[in-house]
């Protein structure tokens, strides 16, 4: 995996966390979030 590609990985996972996080703060799991964070 080249420089871009990782780049481009990345890019897409970040993507995904964040619609992920913008879904459960919308649905107010804030606790869930937070553990999550923690955990990582």
């Amino acid at each position: 995996m080249d420089k871009n590609e990782r780049i481009s990985y990345w890019l897409e996972l970040a993507e995904y966390d964040l619609v992920t996080a913008k879904v459960m703060f919308e649905g107010e799991r804030f606790l869930y979030v937070g553990l999550s964070a923690i955990k990582q």
